[in-house]
């Protein structure tokens, strides 16, 4: 019996599963492993547990699935807190990575999500978080400089995404639906257009008069350097805890890499 067949039982008991129920891997996640199946004439997501993954909290994942709001999820199906494994409905649509958006498509979805969003109470802060990742073992110089020196003028707050990347959010033709709520706390709303713009890899040029478009208001080249900055070693520092535990995944191997270089202009 396949480990994602073995989960789907632990986690829906009272479904009629077969033997030999096909998974078709999903590309794209990187501490997680997602899979595809289909059963009674619907198609699903599972998502399978990754390990020990600092910050992440199915709980409030959990509740904010429940939760009352305009933002458009997947349908969750069921969600173990304990672990992170989670069934959703599976949604048709393409990956933003694979349709990019217009800067007027991309600054709509972004109000929508932030005025949509409820209140939690934890705060994300990128750059003690990226410290907790970079513990263990030797990490590259710069990064570790950057968790020690490295300060952000943060503006008005509100609930944020915080890993917002366009493998994240699915293009349907009525609405964008955003996946992956592990990482959702309080933070600067620039930090999600910073994850955006980078995902996406928009032109460095323009992020600072896209930013004071979205925010209509003056962004200080402090503040958004220093979002750059923490977004930076946010990417360098999770990869590496990562590879540390012995995940060490193209894609993983990939951003840390990217991560690393981009750290040295900061």
């Amino acid at each position: 019996m396949t480990r994602p067949l073995k989960i789907l039982r632990r986690m829906m008991p009272d479904w009629h599963l077969p033997r030999e129920l096909a998974f078709d891997y999903l590309p794209g996640g990187f501490a997680n492993a997602n899979y595809r199946f289909s059963l009674g004439g619907n198609s699903y997501v599972l998502r399978t547990p990754g390990g020990d993954q600092p910050y992440v909290d199915w709980k409030q994942e959990h509740a904010f699935y429940l939760a009352a709001h305009a933002v458009p999820t997947p349908t969750l199906v069921a969600l173990d807190v304990d672990n992170g494994a989670m069934i959703t409905e599976w949604v048709s649509g393409r990956l933003l990575v694979d349709d990019k958006p217009t800067v007027d498509e991309l600054l709509s979805y972004l109000a929508g999500l932030h005025g949509n969003l409820p209140r939690v109470d934890r705060n994300y802060d990128p750059i003690a978080l990226s410290a907790v990742y970079l513990a263990r073992d030797l990490p590259h110089s710069r990064a570790r400089q950057l968790t020690n020196t490295l300060t952000w003028p943060l503006g008005a707050v509100a609930t944020c995404h915080n890993d917002l990347n366009p493998w994240n959010v699915i293009r349907k033709s009525d609405c964008w639906v955003t996946l992956d709520w592990e990482f959702l706390g309080v933070n600067d709303p620039l930090f999600d257009l910073v994850t955006l713009h980078q995902g996406l890899q928009m032109a460095d040029a323009e992020l600072l008069a896209l930013s004071e478009r979205y925010l209509a208001d003056r962004v200080t080249q402090e503040r958004l350097s220093g979002c750059l900055a923490a977004f930076w070693l946010r990417e360098y520092s999770w990869a590496f805890a990562q590879a540390s535990r012995g995940n060490r995944r193209e894609e993983i191997e990939t951003q840390l890499e990217t991560a690393a270089k981009k750290l040295l202009q900061f």
